[in-house]
């Protein structure tokens, strides 16, 4: 009687299964490297500092040629602008020249343009840099903003605007950061059931966000980063991690199932049910340890 056999082909793991099992197997390396990793990198950063640095160029182009030109023939008009509004009454004329006069003296002012009145109690003055806006500190683009507004009282309003300025007075993150990640705590302690397992996703993110952070600071050294790039590196890393988290605990729920079903198909009876997959009363969807329960799982 001839005997039919089949064999499943085995596959060498990949790279990252075998980093994945080394750091199953040996946990505890894997976090201290971690840690010492996010702290190496932490310090390198705050003690060399960031050259963040935009490049919005387009080599090639006719906008850029004309950029180019600009700047070779008359440098004076080739930087960014910031525009000076004021409001007040005609008398306050004399207090806005002598401002504008302070403007002209402070370091990165190109030229400072003569004040321009509709008739009324409205002017605006532009004011050239000597560079683009990305290329301007932000301390000196504010002492432009304080020293124009030292001019405000006695019905005299003072504005600015242009990309320096908005480049000057963005505020730091941080709420909402903190927010999301409370909101994110929140949805996945629901799911999980748990705290602990519901923290584990959160506190990764957070050391893998951390250390790319630090390495984009020590990066923009050697290499042309933007300014932008840790707050949008902060919103993805913090989204997937989070995302991939639920990713891994479907996937595992799903498996865990799979490998029920094999050995007893009663259990496709409380599958089929659904909430007892759900957390509810008697019974949580995940153990504090972050292992699912399923009905007369062990």
């Amino acid at each position: 009687m001839a005997v039919s056999t089949s064999s499943r082909a085995v596959t060498a793991p990949s790279r990252f299964a075998r980093l994945a099992g080394w750091s199953y197997r040996r946990r505890w390396w894997a976090l201290a490297l971690w840690v010492l990793v996010l702290a190496g990198v932490t310090a390198g950063s705050q003690a060399l500092g960031s050259d963040y640095h935009n490049d919005f160029s387009l080599p090639g182009t006719q906008s850029q040629r004309a950029v180019d030109t600009l700047r070779e023939r008359a440098p004076v008009r080739a930087g960014d602008t910031i525009q000076v509004v004021v409001q007040g009454a005609p008398q306050a004329r004399e207090r806005v020249e002598v401002m504008l006069d302070r403007v002209r003296a402070l370091p990165h002012v190109a030229d400072v343009g003569s004040l321009n009145e509709g008739g009324g109690t409205i002017g605006y003055a532009t004011v050239t840099l000597d560079g683009l806006a990305q290329d301007v500190p932000a301390d000196d683009v504010r002492r432009i903003i304080d020293t124009a507004r030292a001019a405000e009282g006695d019905g005299l309003r003072v504005e600015l605007g242009g990309d320096a300025i908005r480049g000057a007075e963005e505020a730091e993150g941080g709420a909402a950061e903190g927010i999301g990640l409370l909101a994110a705590l929140v949805i996945l302690v629901l799911l999980f059931g748990s705290l602990l397992a519901a923290s584990l996703p959160i506190v990764i993110a957070v050391f893998a966000v951390g250390s790319s952070i630090g390495l984009v600071v020590l990066a923009s050294h050697v290499a042309t980063i933007a300014d932008f790039t840790p707050p949008l590196m902060i919103l993805v890393g913090l989204g997937v991690g989070i995302d991939y988290a639920l990713l891994v605990f479907s996937r595992y729920r799903s498996e865990l199932v799979r490998d029920l079903l094999a050995g007893d198909p009663s259990y496709a009876e409380n599958v089929n049910r659904g909430p007892s997959l759900q957390p509810r009363r008697g019974r949580r969807s995940t153990r504090p340890g972050g292992r699912c329960s399923l009905p007369g799982a062990p």
